[in-house]
């Protein structure tokens, strides 16, 4: 299911303003990953952060049929923005990044409600409990240890940012406010929306 990777971005370690704008980071979204700890992969505080943009950014790639490896997914410069002017240019319909980047929310919630109705529950964001407390053999991540505590807290952040509740159930208000109100009354008939 949907764990929380943060793509190949967080493998370069520390990355500042500069590196994310590069890249095609959003300006707004640059300017808050460079106060965080997005890319220090030592340390997973703010990983949902770039997860929430990543799982957006990934799916307007998806749904438009750019390959990610041209995009601020694999570190190359084609970002939001610059993908909304390519938009514009091809079909005559101004588009703005925000109004991808929203696109590509309701397009993950629809992905989750489809995993919820599927059976798919908290759990299943989980790795396989023998991946915690054990170190990094080898490489420059020698000795660093995934937390399961942490784990769950940025798990949750991201559920949060998603207007999902800890378990993962997304509310009535999120889905109606961008849009999903059909999607919110399937998920309340069988009993998977957020109380």
């Amino acid at each position: 299911c949907d764990v929380l990777n943060t793509d190949t971005l967080m493998a370069e370690g520390s990355v500042d303003y500069a590196r994310y704008r590069h890249i095609g980071v959003p300006e707004p979204i640059a300017r808050q990953w460079a106060d965080s700890y997005i890319c220090n992969p030592m340390v997973f505080d703010d990983k949902s952060l770039a997860k929430f943009y990543s799982d957006n950014h990934v799916s307007v790639c998806n749904s438009l049929g750019i390959c990610q490896r041209f995009t601020t997914w694999a570190q190359m410069r084609m970002g939001l923005e610059d993908i909304a002017q390519c938009f514009s240019a091809v079909t005559g319909i101004d588009v703005t990044w925000e109004e991808l980047y929203r696109g590509g929310d309701r397009i993950r919630q629809l992905e989750h409600a489809m995993q919820l109705l599927h059976g798919f529950r908290k759990t299943d964001d989980y790795y396989p409990d023998e991946c915690y407390g054990v170190p990094v053999e080898q490489g420059r991540f020698e000795g660093a240890v995934l937390d399961r505590d942490e784990y769950t807290q940025e798990l949750e952040n991201l559920y949060a940012l998603r207007g999902w509740d800890k378990d993962g159930r997304p509310t009535a208000a999120r889905l109606q406010e961008i849009g999903l109100a059909e999607v919110a009354a399937r998920l309340r008939d069988a009993q998977l929306l957020s109380r």
